[in-house]
């Protein structure tokens, strides 16, 4: 990449990175965050950032979203929130995915799928293939302490409630849901579209691989 053109991806990261309220937690949407996302998206350092050859080395470690509109909204109408949205990213292909939740009534707890990812079109187009998912229910008046997510499906207690989870997972498992287009890639930053709510979802690496 030329030097001018590294210069402005390096600065559009920046302004867009300063306008959030947390640069590794999750934050809410607005206007002026997504304008300046895309700006970002524009300067994208990275060619084909969608293929094997361009994320196999960045990839492994632990990501987690920065922003995602659609999650704002959802958690806006219910009154709760997803945060933190974590994914683990394995050198062998394997992903697994932890999301907390907080919302009235049904209290908090962890919310967790695994799968495989890789590449779609070898170009610009990722792929994440779920087919477990399992849950860490806490108690509804939140007094479970520092609930931590169950690391895998296997290793999840023999609930009730565990066939259905993974069955109600199956249901969201669908072909057409599995693929994401890579917008923006570089050793501690992604962007990726999420094409069924027509928004972008920016995740920042935040642990290494050991």
């Amino acid at each position: 990449m030329p030097i001018q053109q590294k210069q402005q991806s390096t600065q559009e990261k920046v302004t867009f990175l300063t306008s959030l309220n947390q640069k590794n937690a999750f934050n809410t949407a607005t206007k002026q965050r997504t304008e300046l996302l895309n700006a970002m998206v524009a300067s994208n350092p990275t060619t084909r950032p969608g293929s094997i050859d361009s994320f196999e080395s960045i990839a492994p470690g632990t990501w987690q979203i920065v922003y995602a509109p659609h999650i704002s909204t959802l958690s806006g109408l219910l009154g709760g929130s997803f945060d933190p949205v974590l994914y683990k990213l394995n050198s062998d292909g394997t992903i697994v995915s932890h999301a907390k939740y907080s919302f009235p009534i049904i209290g908090q707890g962890w919310l967790s799928v695994s799968g495989t990812y890789g590449s779609e079109d070898d170009c610009d187009i990722c792929r994440v293939d779920f087919d477990r998912a399992w849950i860490e229910v806490g108690q509804q008046d939140g007094s479970s302490g520092e609930l931590q997510p169950i690391g895998s499906f296997d290793d999840s207690p023999d609930d009730w409630y565990k066939g259905v989870v993974n069955s109600l997972g199956q249901i969201g498992f669908r072909q057409e849901f599995a693929v994401f287009p890579v917008s923006y890639l570089d050793n501690d930053t992604i962007v990726f579209d999420f094409e069924l709510f027509g928004t972008r979802i920016c995740a920042r690496k935040v642990k290494n691989t050991a």
